[in-house]
């Protein structure tokens, strides 16, 4: 697979001034007010069955390009939250894998991986939202992720962003993120704390409703997530740019039952991951990853 050694990521921000009249009270123009929008939560958990996953360095025997397929069994947790001063969005998702995974105990490997993001908003401070030509928000958006893992290697991966992200005028809800990213992790096989170069990151986000195509409540949701090379581990080996997508559709299965709406789902997806976490896919198959997987979620 040919893929670009060197990707070129691009944020633009314009600023404009306000020119603050100094003339008599009376010739001011009147005060424009402006209504935050409502609060809203979304609290919901899902399972998925993730059958062809890989890990870097867990490859076939005799074929280092060719990485094992390991089946997951994934268990998540999000909130959502919306509309205050800072939107936030927290995961929790625990993955349990087959053999093919080893855990140091030799069954298979338990993950959990957790994430956080926070947006903040002129909106949230009672002000207009900051807008550009195709853009319903501007927002500065920060937070990090954190892994642990029973395997040999003991990750234990540390991840921290922050920058603007976009919230474009669309149908649905589209949104792209630029981020200055940093990460720290540890290597179980020599014990050693890894200490990455800082990188950059963007992210693009969608979420589009497909009933007016299809007459079914279904919508499809996505994520494409590029980062940088961030230096070299603590074996050497120098890391490479990222690329993480996955792709879902969602039928809203309580609506199709007449049952109340928004409440239980069913979805298909597929997963693609090249130069997992960096790692370079030269003599390493397992660096690559492209998955199908499928589950079912309840909001509550």
């Amino acid at each position: 697979m040919n893929t670009p050694n060197r990707i070129f990521a691009a944020g633009a921000i314009a600023l404009a001034a306000l020119a603050v009249p100094t003339a008599r009270a009376a010739d001011a123009p009147p005060a424009v007010s402006f209504e935050a929008p409502p609060v809203t939560y979304d609290d919901q958990v899902w399972f998925r069955v993730q059958p062809l996953s890989h890990e870097p360095g867990i490859n076939v025997l005799g074929k280092p390009n060719k990485g094992k397929d390991i089946v997951k069994n994934m268990a998540h947790f999000e909130h959502i939250d919306t509309g205050g001063m800072v939107w936030n969005s927290l995961t929790v998702t625990g993955l349990f894998s087959d053999k093919n995974d080893p855990a140091i105990s030799g069954s298979g490997a338990t993950e959990f991986y957790t994430t956080y993001r926070g947006d903040v908003s002129a909106t949230g401070f009672g002000l207009p939202p900051i807008t550009m030509p195709g853009v319903r928000d501007l927002m500065f958006e920060f937070g990090g992720d954190l892994n642990w893992k029973d395997t040999q290697y003991a990750p234990r991966r540390k991840f921290l962003l922050l920058g603007p992200i976009f919230y474009f005028d669309l149908p649905g809800s589209v949104t792209f993120a630029v981020h200055f990213a940093k990460e720290w992790g540890h290597q179980g096989f020599t014990n050693r704390s890894e200490n990455y170069n800082p990188t950059w990151n963007t992210e693009l986000s969608w979420t589009q409703y497909l009933d007016p195509l299809i007459n079914l409540p279904v919508r499809w949701e996505g994520v494409f997530n590029v980062t940088g090379p961030k230096g070299t581990d603590t074996l050497g080996v120098h890391t490479k740019t990222e690329f993480y997508t996955y792709s879902s559709l969602i039928l809203d299965v309580g609506e199709v039952f007449h049952s109340k709406p928004h409440v239980f789902d069913a979805f298909v997806g597929v997963q693609y991951w090249y130069n997992k976490f960096g790692n370079p896919t030269k003599n390493d198959g397992g660096a690559i990853e492209l998955t199908p997987y499928f589950g079912v979620g309840i909001h509550f």
